[in-house]
């Protein structure tokens, strides 16, 4: 990858400086990161969560209130931040059309500039959303269908361009802000449309969103997609593109819900086109692709979840327990079946689901086992499976007897070894928040220094955020001489 980002041939950083947001320079200093109140990004945000809520409630509008919105929008060019025009030709333009000076701020995005955006997007960024997608849409469909809906087409040069910014200093934050600025004012008219290019348009702005704010304020980033998915009935077995568009969502859903410990935003009755609140391993959909098992355990997890955040359990020592005992009932008959239903996803999992080869920590001369897999879905899909297991017995019922299981910190050195073991970008995105919650069951200095290590490297290599997971782990792991 470092070939083409630091290609000195190919030069993004010719853009005006009044394009440059004041909030990029700034880091990630609070919640809002790049999108802080009073800044461009944060206006655009809006003004794009505002419309994509509204066209959620669509089809709900009396007819007449339908053909004025839709009217309003294609009519509508006004936006509460200055406005850029992308060219297809010829030098920046800062006249209007008789010749007058022009309140419109333009740039040309070099034929040069545009093939390496499009080269980021298909050797790194695309795999960061097709990792559970077999027939990877995000990386050879969605840009064919973008060469004729220009808002998804710079939905995803935008989502580039703010990878290279995270890997290449040379490149200006005033890029990535520009194309994100022109997608949503291109998507903007035709959300009413509410197609799969729309969707897609939608949720790679949302990917944009998780990657350049705090993780903290992601869900206040992905509410309004949320209400849209659901307002067309994508689901998680519809098939093709809409499939894939939903499980890159759902990812981010479920990280969301990970870190606020709150139930996903799409309900989980609405993942599968069953309506099932507790989707099992034999009853799942499957298309016959190992991928599916991927899917399945983040249903699982976002199951529990729902448990969890039901019954209010919350991680304990002892075990939950309510004061009410038809509660405590309850709670124990779904505990036990979504549990039976974790064991039986290790016990059921296809070959390509399981490693290529491990070592333990002993033999491999690590801090960690070593866990090795050849594909990004096995990858998260195990990871994701070691999450499930641990915040089940950590919430486990005080009276329920098991049988044999795994304990909760092999389950944690599993979730540290994965990520240490493979390299997959993609996989790394969806990782800091297992890590986190494995990370805090680590007591040897060792093992927090190969976690400290391996985090520090996901944000070099990404550009995800894990700082500041960092140093919630360093908060919680306390002075190692006290």
């Amino acid at each position: 990858m470092r070939s083409f980002v630091e290609n000195p041939h190919l030069d993004l950083s010719q853009l005006p400086e009044h394009m440059l947001s004041p909030s990029i320079s700034s880091g990630y200093q609070n919640e809002d990161g790049v999108f802080e109140p009073g800044s461009r990004y944060r206006d655009l945000f809006k003004e794009l969560r505002n419309q994509v809520i509204k066209t959620a409630h669509f089809d709900s509008e009396p007819e007449n209130a339908r053909t004025s919105m839709v009217r309003e929008r294609e009519a509508s060019a006004t936006y509460p931040v200055e406005t850029y025009s992308f060219q297809d030709s010829g030098v920046p333009d800062s006249h209007g059309m008789n010749g007058e000076s022009s309140t419109l701020h333009s740039f040309k995005l070099q034929p040069a500039q545009e093939f390496l955006l499009w080269k980021a997007w298909t050797e790194e960024v695309s795999g960061w959303l097709d990792k559970y997608d077999a027939q990877t849409h995000f990386r050879d469909t969605f840009p064919i269908i973008a060469r004729g809906r220009p808002h998804l087409k710079y939905a995803m040069l935008s989502l580039s361009a703010r990878y290279l910014e995270t890997r290449n200093k040379n490149i200006p934050p005033s890029l990535t802000l520009a194309l994100y600025q022109h997608s949503i004012q291109l998507l903007v008219p035709q959300l009413y449309m509410r197609d799969i290019a729309v969707i897609a348009s939608c949720v790679v702005l949302c990917v944009l969103e998780m990657f350049s704010c705090s993780p903290k304020a992601w869900r206040r980033h992905l509410d309004g997609c949320a209400s849209l998915m659901q307002s067309l009935n994508l689901r998680g077995d519809s098939g093709g593109p809409e499939e894939a568009v939903f499980w890159c969502f759902a990812r981010m859903d479920l990280c969301g819900g990970l870190i606020s410990l709150e139930r996903t935003l799409i309900p989980i009755d609405k993942w599968t086109s069953e309506s099932i609140t507790e989707v099992t391993v034999s009853s799942y959909p499957r298309t016959g692709a190992f991928q599916d098992y991927a899917k399945m355990i983040s249903n699982l997890i976002a199951q529990a979840m729902d448990l969890f955040a039901s019954y209010h359990a919350s991680e304990g020592a002892f075990g939950f327990a309510s004061a009410n005992p038809t509660q405590n009932e309850a709670y124990g008959q779904r505990w036990r079946r979504l549990f039976d239903n974790v064991l039986e996803w290790f016990d059921t999992r296809p070959t390509e689901m399981l490693p290529v080869m491990s070592m333990s920590a002993k033999e491999s001369g690590s801090a960690f086992p070593t866990v090795l897999y050849s594909n990004a879905a096995a990858i998260s899909g195990n990871q994701f499976a070691h999450t499930a297991a641990i915040m089940m017995l950590q919430r486990k019922p005080r009276d329920m007897v098991l049988g044999k299981v795994r304990s909760i910190l092999w389950h944690a050195r599993q979730i540290c070894g994965i990520a240490l073991s493979n390299d997959h970008h993609g996989a790394w995105t969806n990782t800091v928040q297992p890590i986190w919650i494995a990370g805090r069951l680590m007591s040897h200095p060792q093992e927090h220094a190969a976690i400290v290590a391996l985090l520090g490297r996901i944000e070099r290599e990404t550009g995800w955020a894990t700082q500041w997971r960092i140093d919630d782990l360093m908060e919680h792991w306390g002075d190692p001489d006290d």
